[in-house]
């Protein structure tokens, strides 16, 4: 384990056991009772752990699609058409030119068919990141609409620092071969 995960282990015993002193027992969110009370934000969390609303939003907007600046030189920021368009026409170009070699053709073999037949699939990638685009905004707005509906549902997702594991994670039992004569 890093250094620094230990920094914060202690970083996070320390604000705890200020809090312990103060308070005289630790906050109800460390407490071991089987319903703790709901909470919003962990009272006894590292700093290291807890994310401002100002990065959670960069996040979130950094995930989303074309919301950075368009760069030739970078298919990232490219729309999902023009990336269609741009892996067809490569796979295409490198296609031909692989049959060449085998070939042994040279490299302006039959060059206006094939830039013809370039250029149909490079459309054809492009038609295709067109219904990519369409598929996943229809989905985006059924999803949202669906939201919009049904927010009693949803309650869970506000919590942006998330829940405990214990929470999350269901109970594992291992049931192996080798310890048949411990099975109920």
């Amino acid at each position: 384990m890093s250094p620094s995960f230990f920094i914060h282990l202690l970083q996070a015993s320390s604000v705890c056991d200020r809090i312990q002193q103060e308070v005289g027992a630790l906050p109800t969110c460390w407490s071991y009772s089987e319903n703790p009370a709901p909470r919003s934000h962990p009272v006894c969390m590292s700093s290291s752990t807890i994310v401002s609303q100002q990065e959670l939003e960069r996040r979130e907007s950094h995930v989303r699609a074309y919301s950075r600046q368009r760069s030739l030189v970078d298919p990232f920021t490219w729309t999902y058409p023009w990336k269609g368009f741009g892996v067809m026409a490569a796979l295409s170009v490198g296609t031909i030119h692989l049959h060449n070699l085998w070939m042994k053709k040279p490299w302006y073999f039959a060059i206006v068919p094939r830039a013809a037949l370039v250029g149909v699939v490079a459309t054809l990638g492009y038609g295709m990141g067109m219904l990519r685009e369409h598929h996943y905004r229809t989905r985006d707005a059924v999803v949202e609409h669906y939201v919009q509906l049904h927010p009693e549902d949803f309650d869970h997702l506000k919590d942006y620092h998330g829940r405990a594991y214990s929470k999350v994670l269901l109970p594992w039992y291992p049931r192996r071969t080798q310890y048949k004569q411990f099975d109920d």
